[in-house]
């Protein structure tokens, strides 16, 4: 199942954050002003967006108004691995994290998502993070948790041609497809930062950057 939300209009993104680190970076960093394309499980790989970069941010807007954009969004702050006062149950995110998820929800709601599908994980801290971005009738997919699977595959399978998909799982998730695409691997993303990937004209995948919590407020979309 999914829910689709209306909002605002994109307006064109002024930075995004670099996001791959592996022993192949330097060769991979070098090779930032050309497309390097490799055919991996029906995907691209392209170089991710770097800081200002107007060309890209202004392909992103290009991208999303098409409904070829794909978001993955890691869950808000683990309460079993934090000190911070937990929204509810232990397995779930705490009071700050959920906060933060609202934020970044509010940022969320100011693209124009009305050509968007939005799924999350079951898991407690996913479905929390879910319902403060996005509110109480997300439903859970299992799909979206299962990190040791084919997530390249899922992905794929749910993303429906000229609509934007949104997903809120996990950062083992978020490495995996990044590894299949491009066989990078992805440093732990903070939480509730969002790794963005983009559909071509054949429905294959490339990793276009990542967007962490604090760049929303330097982002001229609202």
């Amino acid at each position: 199942m999914k829910r689709s939300i209306d909002a605002g209009r994109l307006a064109t993104p002024s930075k995004f954050r670099p996001l791959l680190k592996s022993k192949y970076s330097l060769a991979w960093l070098a090779g930032l002003a050309g497309a390097v394309v490799l055919g991996v499980c029906g995907a691209v790989a392209l170089p991710s967006l770097s800081y200002g970069q107007v060309p890209v941010a202004a392909e992103l807007a290009q991208h999303w108004s098409k409904g070829e954009v794909v978001m993955l969004v890691r869950h808000a702050e683990r309460c079993d691995r934090s000190s911070a006062p937990c929204l509810g149950a232990a397995d779930g995110i705490t009071v700050r994290g959920s906060e933060q998820a609202a934020l970044v929800g509010h940022d969320y709601r100011a693209l124009d998502l009305s050509h968007t599908d939005v799924y999350a994980s079951p898991m407690t801290r996913t479905a929390q993070t879910a319902e403060q971005m996005f509110g109480a009738n997300v439903i859970a997919q299992s799909w979206v948790a299962d990190c040791k699977g084919d997530v390249l595959k899922n992905v794929l399978q749910h993303k429906v041609a000229h609509r934007n998909l949104v997903l809120v799982t996990h950062s083992e998730c978020m490495a995996q497809i990044v590894q299949a695409i491009d066989h990078h691997d992805l440093s732990t993303p903070e939480y509730t930062s969002s790794l963005v990937l983009f559909s071509d004209d054949k429905g294959a995948l490339q990793v276009a950057g990542q967007i962490e919590p604090q760049d929303w407020a330097k982002m001229n979309i609202r």
